[in-house]
């Protein structure tokens, strides 16, 4: 559940379509241009409610899918959390133990995206080393894909640290960099599934009196990723067909 603009939400209402479609009438029967008149028209009656003889009509949407960054946060913090239950392998190093504690994610210049990694680290019988290590990265994606891959991953500061020496090895192994990449890549995945269920069941049948709107989504295609202020974007363009019928009409 969120905003318009985020992850899972349908910005689709029967009366928007109606009104939508009401204009569009207006306009195809040459609606007059702002600031003039126009001669008094006759009313007449409407014509009877028939069933139409031809294919219902192509419905196309698009919708900003974005994964806020406060949801990513934990998700992170968690899929590092499970991965400490085992040894770090830095090259140069062996076998490195550590403790996550916080994760905190911004959007960067670039198109990247900074993270901020509060965490503990040691080697075997050695002191352990604390403070946030900070990250960029830039995500890519293909058209039309759920996965996201990062490159450049690079670290750009350290803060409050007591060893920063290891707290920066680990921070630069392929091993951590690989998990960062997999939380994040599981996530808008998953999430991505989930919007899809919700618009097809958001379009299936809704009901309006004696309304009756059905749609069914055909096609849908992504494009690629981007960063923003408020979290990753990934934009969804559907296309499918619909058709507003009279319940109890034509049975």
């Amino acid at each position: 559940g969120a905003s318009a603009r985020r992850t899972g939400s349908v910005p689709v209402t029967l009366a928007a379509l109606l009104s939508l479609a009401t204009l569009a009438t207006a306009c195809s029967q040459g609606a007059a241009a702002e600031g003039t008149v126009t001669a008094t028209v006759a009313v007449t009656p409407l014509p009877s409610v028939r069933r139409l003889d031809r294919q219902a009509g192509v419905v196309r949407f698009a919708i900003p899918v974005i994964a806020d960054y406060h949801e990513l946060e934990p998700v992170l913090l968690k899929a590092l959390r499970k991965r400490s239950a085992r040894p770090f392998e830095v090259p140069g190093l062996g076998p490195i133990t550590a403790r996550f504690e916080k994760v905190v994610m911004y959007g960067a210049p670039g198109g990247r995206i900074a993270v901020g990694v509060t965490f503990a680290a040691a080697r075997p019988g050695g002191s352990e080393s604390h403070g946030t290590v900070w990250l960029t990265a830039l995500p890519v994606s293909e058209p039309n894909s759920r996965r996201v891959g990062f490159t450049g991953l690079t670290v750009t500061g350290v803060l409050d640290a007591v060893g920063s020496g290891l707290l920066i090895r680990l921070a630069n192994a392929p091993v951590l960099a690989d998990t960062i990449a997999g939380a994040l890549t599981q996530n808008f995945a998953r999430d991505y599934d989930k919007l899809l269920g919700k618009i097809g069941t958001a379009l299936a049948e809704k009901r309006l009196g004696t309304l009756v709107l059905r749609a069914k989504v055909d096609d849908v295609a992504t494009g690629v990723l981007k960063v923003t202020g408020e979290g990753v974007y990934l934009p969804v363009a559907g296309r499918g067909t619909a058709a507003i019928v009279v319940a109890g009409v034509g049975r």
